[in-house]
């Protein structure tokens, strides 16, 4: 019996690269309740999902009471501000309202304590500015080349 079944899961940002490929693999597993939150729905993911249009600065206890949600078990935060172009990389203002604004009010909105959270980017990579090639295995303090990470 897969541990999930019987679940209820949210997954944030699913219009992304992985939150899309989550979303469909939650979708194979039986008797889950899926839950998606995104400022906007996305055609290409479709099946048994309750899709909350909203963008995670303004989620409410009231929202989840609206769409029948009075328990949350396990959630996927994916969802960030992802930079287009780079001209976007230093958008301080979304940044602040999506990953760190966002982040914040999404942890104080669920209607009961969760058994899990999950969170993970995919937005920057830690390292030192001369560093070519390498690859991360461990937690890189304060060697972000970003300003997402001195966001935090």
């Amino acid at each position: 019996m897969n541990k999930l079944s019987g679940k209820t899961i949210l997954v944030t940002g699913v219009t992304g690269f992985i939150g899309q490929h989550l979303v469909r693999r939650l979708l194979e597993i039986p008797n889950i309740r899926l839950l998606v939150v995104s400022r906007k729905p996305n055609a290409q993911i479709s099946g048994k999902i309750l899709w909350i249009t909203s963008p995670l600065e303004q989620l409410t206890s009231a929202i989840w009471q609206a769409n029948g949600i009075d328990k949350i078990d396990l959630v996927f935060h994916l969802g960030a501000f992802t930079p287009k172009k780079a001209d976007d990389t230093n958008q301080i203002t979304e940044i602040y309202r999506d990953n760190l604004l966002g982040t914040r009010v999404l942890l104080e909105s669920f209607p009961s304590p969760l058994e899990r959270i999950i969170f993970s980017s995919t937005l920057d990579v830690y390292a030192t500015p001369l560093a070519d090639n390498i690859i991360l295995d461990k937690w890189l303090r304060n060697s972000a080349l970003w300003s997402y990470f001195w966001s935090g």
